[in-house]
């Protein structure tokens, strides 16, 4: 380069400073205030976008001075494959055009990249080529928004899975301002939602669920149970169906919980969440003159701040308490220090890491001003054989993180709910069992000799069957040889939580044990949810290591056994501001808050088993064998539990409970009492108090929804006339105002021809029907019936509901599913059973009986029919050699004599016709009568002509 092509810097920058940007200027200005928007492509529904980025109006005639440009944002780059990237792309390109939109000023207007432009080029050609089957350039703008917003419309709502990954919400309580702590419990609730993508969808029809999430993410324990309980009030009833409200509500009432609750931390000395998150210190030393100081780390001393060194902890302030590791001085030290007790060391072997001044320092002897190898008391070699040690001792540290620990006693265990000796109190079959082993390494159940005869004294039989000899060898003990195995049907145990039913338990039987003890194994503690792993991560969770060195004896905590002075004034405080219920309101309250399915308490399965013995015995006059008769009472034995003559503390039917939808508009129905005679008001009574005995309606005196009880009567009561007739309920009204559930009944005459090839047939009746169905908690009230004592509420679904019949079928196919049209038929809850030969019968009954024991459907005792040869179903007899109607359902119609008039044929053809489908040729046998009747017809003429020669003759 020559000189003239070198120019001075200093020149340029003159240049460059006197140059002056031109640009061109806004033809015509815009108003004060006017701002260009640009709209949000992916809000638009209906318009007709043009492009992404409108025309700018502005014009280029004149020039202005341009002092500063902000860096335009940039646009988002769209990539992905799935939904979801799509949604992530929409959520960043409005975020982008609200930037852009920003920019928009009086005089200025900045371009938005439009939604076709922002999509990388590979993609953007795949997209092109599988979504719209064109060019790249042949797809408009508007194609590629609605592309983006399929993504918004959800593809499948399962709130199955929703509900499942909601389980892991948890509020974190880390941040002291409960505003924190609620936004991020909210953000984190609709992170699950956006990967389900419902979360517009669930704001919109599902808002109830949404506030069962939250409710149930609350943290702390204490401040959630309060919550749930508030939840159960009439007054915060609005607070269960609006999101909004409920967290701003949940919001202020944290304010104050944690306002009292940072009062008791103070008070009890108890760290705060916010201190909890924070690295321990470091060891308290021995103050002056104090005691031994406490585990909560409180400060209490009253001496001075003079650094003190403990024999045992490091240097700590004289007159506090030291934490959980060492002990705090507590009272008045002096103000001399301490010498340490501690010998000192010697000079060849060096200082040690507390006496060392610091970084750098001479390993000989400790001195900053220089380094070991120009120490004067240190020799080259032994210079040499320090830093070899200090870089063996520097390697062997490398990549090992200390981390300080706790050392606790059994009493500090965050995990212990109580003294556990492995022992509970327990009944089986009704006999009280002293102690009952829940022994998580057994691979079976064993049950003492002495249990047995106990229950046989009592009178009770149990289902004890010979096996092959089978030997256990117990850990540290000798070997046992069992060959008798016992099945119980009822055992219940004792928790601190009420009482848990093991029902159909087998266990082998220790014939040299006279005690009263019960085994349980590790396969049935597996079944009812013990986990190894799950106690060690729960164990992890509270503290990641434990010391176990000190004293595990159990003691008893004295700060957990008596409430703090703060506590009992909190507590006055809030009894005084919400006063619990008296005793006449108290059962409003605890109805009001209680929950909709009734509890499980053991049955009395005695008679039962005496009535399924007695069926057994009419098998066998049926024609079952010896070994049939034999398979059927072992069968009926293990599945006596799934029969039932009374109504009892069961649950309903493990199926999703039946939920009705209401019409839009509607409005409650309340029926007025209707009058009874004295038998049926009887009737109700009796019949009322049972069923909220046992749990299956219960009185509501808030209800707004009412229907009238009727009483039916029954075919027993023609023969026995104390027998109490049927009640159910007139919900006419109700049905009117719900919208039906679609369902398809199965064809009889269809399904029927299934029983070609049957030989022996087996009939169950379900117990009760309808009521061991369970109703949705929210359309438990719609089905309120009033009776001349009050108002209750059914939580099983009622007979004559609009719902009912197809909820009960679909029921019965979700039971028995791939067992319908294979080996049984059923309607509602009347099942037919059937096979060629008696030991496939069997077999398909014990399947039967299975499933009704996995989903607890009982069945009624009396009503069943193990074995035949011909039965009654639904109202034909079925038998190997066909299907006929039942002669007490056509008896009538055998009976009627034979049509003198033509009302008389009319009536007859009527009658006949609802078995025109179970009659051959009908049209051609009843073709020559209904001739007649038409003939007979046109000459009476029709009911207007009728009704004309009737007056005409009475003119005359």
């Amino acid at each position: 380069m020559g000189d003239k092509d070198d120019v001075n810097v200093d020149e340029l920058t003159a240049r460059a400073a006197e140059l002056q940007l031109e640009s061109a200027a806004s033809r015509s200005p815009r108003s004060p205030g006017l701002r260009l928007r640009i709209p949000n492509p992916f809000e638009r529904e209906d318009e007709v976008m043009e492009t992404a980025s409108q025309a700018s109006p502005m014009g280029h005639a004149g020039t202005s001075r341009v002092a500063a440009a902000p860096t335009l944002p940039q646009p988002p780059r769209f990539e992905g494959r799935s939904m979801q990237d799509r949604r992530d792309f929409m959520h960043k390109y409005e975020t982008y055009l609200g930037a852009i939109n920003a920019l928009q000023t009086q005089w200025s207007g900045a371009f938005a990249m439009p939604v076709g432009a922002c999509i990388e080029s590979k993609t953007k050609r795949m997209i092109a080529r599988y979504e719209f089957n064109q060019l790249p350039g042949a797809i408009t703008e508007e194609q590629w928004v609605a592309y983006f917003l399929q993504a918004k419309t959800p593809s499948h709502v399962d709130y199955t899975s929703v509900d499942e990954a909601m389980k892991a919400l948890r509020m974190q309580t880390r941040w002291p301002e409960p505003e924190s702590r609620m936004m991020n419990l909210q953000s984190d609730m609709e992170a699950i939602l956006d990967r389900f993508n419902l979360t517009d969808l669930a704001f919109q029809h599902e808002q109830r669920r949404l506030v069962k999430y939250l409710a149930a993410a609350l943290a702390p324990p204490g401040f959630k149970a309060v919550i749930n309980t508030k939840l159960t009030l009439q007054e915060n009833r609005t607070y269960k169906h609006e999101v909004v409200p409920f967290c701003s509500w949940v919001t202020q009432l944290m304010k104050e919980f944690m306002t009292w609750e940072h009062a008791a931390q103070v008070s009890g000395g108890q760290p705060g969440p916010s201190a909890q998150n924070q690295p321990r210190s470091g060891s308290g030393g021995r103050g002056g003159n104090g005691g031994r100081g406490a585990n909560t780390g409180r400060g209490a001393g009253g001496g001075d701040n003079t650094p003190t060194r403990g024999a045992q902890g490091s240097p700590s302030i004289r007159g506090g308490r030291g934490d959980q590791h060492g002990r705090g001085g507590r009272g008045y030290g002096s103000t001399r220090p301490q010498e340490s007790t501690r010998p000192q060391e010697s000079p060849s072997r060096g200082p040690t890491p507390e006496t060392r001044s610091g970084r750098g320092a001479c390993l000989k002897c400790g001195s900053s001003e220089h380094q070991v190898r120009q120490c004067p008391l240190c020799s080259s070699e032994e210079a040499v054989e320090l830093l070899r040690g200090r870089r063996e001792q520097h390697a062997g540290t490398r990549g090992v993180s200390m981390n300080k620990f706790d050392v606790v006693t059994a009493s500090d265990s965050v995990l212990t709910a109580g003294e556990d000796r492995g022992t509970v109190e327990a009944a089986v079959e009704g006999v009280p069992v002293k102690a009952l082993l829940l022994d998580s390494g057994a691979d079976t159940s064993l049950v003492a000799r002495g249990v047995l005869d106990s229950i046989g004294q009592a009178g009770k039989p149990v289902a004890v069957r010979t096996i092959h000899p089978v030997r256990l060898s117990p850990v540290g003990g000798r070997e046992v040889v069992v060959q008798r195995m016992a099945t119980f049907s009822e055992i219940v145990l004792t928790t601190s939580a009420g009482p848990l039913l093991l029902r159909n338990l087998a266990c082998f039987v220790e014939e040299d044990n006279s005690r009263m003890e019960l085994t349980v194994g590790r396969p049935i503690m597996k079944i009812l949810g013990y986990s190894t792993d799950k106690l060690l991560v729960e164990a992890r969770d509270a503290q990641a290591e434990w010391e176990l060195g000190g004293d595990t004896s159990p003691k008893v905590d004295k700060d957990q056994s008596s409430p703090t002075s703060l506590q009992r004034i909190y507590r006055l405080a809030v009894a005084a501001q919400d006063p619990g219920p008296d005793a006449e309101e108290e059962d409003i309250y605890r109805h009001e808050t209680r929950t909709a399915l009734p509890c499980m308490q053991p049955t009395n399965l005695a008679e039962v088993t005496h009535y399924l013995e007695s069926k057994v015995e009419i098998a066998t006059r049926m024609g079952l064998t010896l070994d049939g008769s034999a398979k059927l009472r072992g069968i009926l034995q293990m599945r006596a539990d799934s029969f039932r003559l009374e109504f009892g503390h069961d649950p309903p039917v493990r199926v999703a409970p039946m939920q009705v939808r209401l019409k839009p508009g509607a409005t409650p129905i309340r029926a007025q009492p209707r009058r009874y005679s004295p038998n049926d008001r009887a009737f109700l009574d009796r019949h009322t108090t049972t069923l909220m005995k046992h749990g299956l309606i219960f009185k509501n005196h808030r209800s707004r929804w009412a229907s009238a009880p009727r009483i039916v009567k029954k075919k027993e009561q023609a023969d026995d006339p104390l027998a109490d007739p049927r009640m159910t309920i007139d919900t006419r009204s109700v049905n009117e105002r719900t919208e039906p559930m679609p369902w398809p009944m199965p064809v009889l005459e269809v399904v029927i021809g299934e029983l070609e090839g049957a030989k022996v047939f087996f009939v169950l009746d379900w117990f009760r029907g309808y009521w061991q169905l369970p109703l949705h908690p929210d359309s438990q009230e719609i089905y309120s019936f009033v009776t001349h004592r009050g108002i209750y509420t059914p939580t099983r679904v009622p007979m004559g509901a609009t719902d009912a019949v197809a909820y009960c079928q679909g029921v019965v196919e979700e039971i028995f599913g791939d067992l319908l049209g294979t080996c049984i038929l059923a309607w509602l809850d009347d099942i037919l059973g059937y096979a060629e030969d008696e030991a496939s019968l069997l077999e398909v009954l014990d399947k039967v009986l299975e499933r009704c024991e996995k989903f607890g459907l009982k069945l009624h005792a009396k009503k069943c029919q193990f074995f035949a040869t011909e039965v009654k179903w639904c109202g034909r007899m079925t038998s190997a050699q066909g299907v006929r109607h039942c002669p007490e359902r056509i008896q009538g119609l055998v009976e009627m004599q034979a049509p003198q008039t033509a009302g008389d044929l009319q009536q007859f053809l009527c009658a006949v016709n609802w078995m025109r489908q179970s009659i051959p040729e009908f049209t051609r046998i009843t073709a020559v009568l209904y001739d007649a009747l038409d003939r007979a017809a046109q000459i009476a003429g029709s009911r207007k002509k009728q009704r004309l020669l009737g007056r005409r003759r009475h003119d005359a």
